[in-house]
């Protein structure tokens, strides 16, 4: 509804600022759920509420964004245009990471005040307006040179058109089937949550492709979990899953924890979880598996340590649909220098994390 014609039936106080799940394309059900307005805090009680009085021309840059310190933030002024320089543009018309060109942007930057999920609604004061936004997380401080040369990519994207149901908002989603992009066009408002570290910095571009536009609102959330709950994103805590050097057959004795993972998994039959294969890099661009007299790629031979690990489990009965699978190749090694063979058998492992709570209602699309 138009805050202009109808703040006094919003809701009056900030507990009211609530996330209403839209209906998402790929409802397991088939069926479109019914869409339900994000609703705006009333500016009849502002105290709380982080009012960024104007927008500047250089908060429209990546190098002056405005700091957020509240969790709800409230600009009665739509950005005007892109600042000094075009920092976000694709050649792509399909691209789901970048918008076409910029319009009317402004930059925030925030930091994660614990650890959890993260979610955020961005309401604009009038409907006719549609803001898409990308998400960026980056923890040190040549940000703007890693964006002028695309070397850091964002991790969430939403340049859908603007849904009046929604009351145009978008955003993130606690929906594990949420997707981590959308298009531009028809599609989602709302794009998966982020698994937030406290401390993580944020950097997050809005983009008003309507000119002369009014404000807008975003309402950060944090979910927070306590010892022993699980949650996806959550590392289980079993023993490390061994396999011979250079190759994805199990070493003795790592039958024993896959088992444990296995009864975890009947003892918890919602749960679905992903599996993350790793590897120690080296210098020769493939990998000899001497027992099957083939080479493998850094990423190859990771996927198949994961892929293992889900055969073991499948072939004892757990659902495959339960189980995701990614290699991560050299990328993510525990020592990312190691200097002793301790050190770099480190590096050969996989690790199991929750991807959803509810494998049948809610699955996990992708790889976190």
């Amino acid at each position: 509804m138009p805050i202009n014609t109808n703040i006094s039936k919003l809701v009056c106080s900030l507990a009211a600022v609530i996330v209403m799940e839209p209906a998402t394309a790929n409802s397991n059900s088939g069926e479109k759920a019914e869409k339900k307005p994000v609703e705006k805090p009333s500016v009849h009680s502002m105290a709380g509420i982080q009012k960024v009085e104007k927008i500047l021309k250089e908060n429209a840059d990546c190098a002056a964004p405005i700091i957020i310190t509240d969790s709800i933030i409230f600009s009665p002024a739509s950005p005007k245009g892109f600042g000094h320089a075009t920092e976000i543009q694709s050649t792509r018309p399909d691209d789901t990471l970048y918008f076409e060109t910029e319009h009317n942007t402004v930059w925030y930057k925030f930091t994660a005040p614990a650890s959890g999920n993260l979610t955020f609604d961005i309401i604009p004061v009038a409907l006719c307006d549609d803001y898409d936004f990308i998400l960026y997380k980056y923890n040190e401080k040549d940000f703007k040179s890693r964006l002028a040369n695309k070397t850091i990519k964002p991790i969430r994207t939403c340049i859908s058109r603007n849904d009046k149901d929604l009351n145009s908002a978008t955003g993130l989603s606690a929906k594990e089937s949420s997707e981590k992009y959308i298009h531009s066009g028809p599609g989602a408002s709302y794009v998966k949550y982020v698994r937030a570290k406290k401390g993580d910095v944020f950097y997050l571009l809005l983009d008003n492709v309507k000119n002369n536009g009014n404000g807008h609102y975003i309402h950060l959330h944090y979910k927070t979990f306590a010892q022993g709950e699980l949650y996806p994103g959550l590392l289980l805590p079993f023993g490390k899953i061994k396999f011979i050097e250079s190759d994805y057959e199990f070493m003795r004795g790592t039958k024993t924890v896959l088992d444990s993972l296995y009864t975890f998994l009947i003892q918890h039959p919602a749960i679905q979880i992903e599996i993350q294969g790793h590897v120690n890099k080296t210098k020769e661009k493939s990998i000899l598996c001497a027992r099957k007299g083939a080479y493998y790629t850094e990423a190859e031979l990771s996927i198949k340590r994961a892929y293992a690990i889900r055969e073991y489990l499948t072939e004892k009965g757990i659902d495959s649909r339960r189980i995701l699978c990614k290699g991560f190749g050299s990328k993510c090694m525990k020592n990312p220098k190691p200097k002793t063979p301790k050190e770099c058998y480190e590096n050969i492992r996989a690790e199991i994390y929750v991807a959803s709570l509810d494998y049948i209602n809610d699955p996990a699309l992708t790889a976190f």
